[in-house]
């Protein structure tokens, strides 16, 4: 099954009201690049990790899960 986005979000919300304090961060995307990118903004954003630090090849490594186009999320990060 392919799902949209109106799709894509109603499944988020439904994992959260199971488990909200495991999954932050919800990124629609199209291609591995933007998920780093919206990934590494969240991260920015909620301070765990510094702007100077965002060097993705330097600095930081992702686990990226990549299944294709689609909704993304951190799961765990505290």
């Amino acid at each position: 099954m392919i799902l949209n986005k109106k799709d894509y979000d109603a499944l988020y919300e439904e994992l959260m009201l199971i488990n909200e304090e495991n999954y932050q961060g919800k990124f629609y995307v199209t291609n591995v690049k933007d998920l780093e990118e919206q990934a590494l903004q969240f991260l920015i954003d909620e301070n765990y990790i510094d702007e100077k630090d965002k060097d993705i090849d330097e600095n930081l490594s992702l686990n990226i899960s990549w299944k294709g186009e689609g909704m993304y999320c951190f799961l765990g990060l505290d």
